[in-house]
């Protein structure tokens, strides 16, 4: 009964992320196809110690894959969470939210 949150899907790479819950961060215009494109496509979450907010420049070391409906835009996961990032300085911009995995039929 009700989602499995964020952990749980992380196991296969391929598992299916049902959307976003919880405060979203950031005001930036990301479309809702670049939101629904890295619901689809979810990476491996990668390790950030602290805290994460708008401006935080991400380490040259942490892949970003592009968002192939908004080349200016690049995502990661991690806590849980998807971080879109403007890829002409590497800073973050927007987060819908906390992962949620799509429930089982």
């Amino acid at each position: 009964t009700g989602a499995v949150t964020g952990g749980l899907i992380f196991g296969p790479i391929g598992a299916i992320i049902g959307g976003f819950t919880g405060a979203v961060i950031g005001a930036e215009a990301v479309s809702d196809d670049a939101i629904e494109y890295v619901r689809l496509n979810p990476t491996e979450p990668v390790v950030i110690e602290g805290d994460i907010d708008v401006g935080y420049a991400v380490p040259e070391e942490i892949e970003l894959r592009v968002v192939e409906s908004d080349p200016d835009y690049g995502y990661f996961y991690t806590n849980d969470r998807v971080y879109f990032v403007n890829l002409s300085d590497r800073t973050v911009v927007y987060s819908p939210g906390i992962v949620v995995a799509a429930e089982a039929e």
